[in-house]
């Protein structure tokens, strides 16, 4: 549980960033807080990496995939010809969720 701080961090600055975010008008201090929270995110996974207690795979594709499906969704705030931003939203989280499965399997088996 010790090891898994910057996680579950990240995953608090997260949501309540996002929180914030619905709530509040102010722009900078909930975006900072997301993107604290991505930080620690990332820094978990690349710890994980540099312990060899996770080897990366074709699931960081997903990740990839999910963050800029994801991301689109939230840039386009009206439907452009065909893309609708909120399907582009749910896939991205899709993709995510996928990527999170796989990254505990794998984290798990070593």
């Amino acid at each position: 549980m010790k090891n898994k701080w910057p996680l579950f961090t990240g995953l608090a600055l997260l949501t309540v960033g996002i929180i914030f975010k619905i709530i509040l008008d102010n722009v900078a201090f909930p975006v900072f807080l997301i993107v604290t929270g991505i930080l620690f995110k990332v820094y978990f996974i690349f710890n994980r990496i540099r312990t060899k207690k996770y080897q990366p795979g074709y699931e960081l594709i997903l990740l990839i995939l999910g963050l800029g499906l994801f991301f689109s969704g939230i840039h386009l705030k009206n439907p452009v010809y065909f893309i609708e931003p909120g399907y582009l939203k749910i896939v991205g989280i899709l993709f995510k969720i996928a990527f999170i499965f796989l990254f505990i399997r794998k984290t798990n088996r070593y």
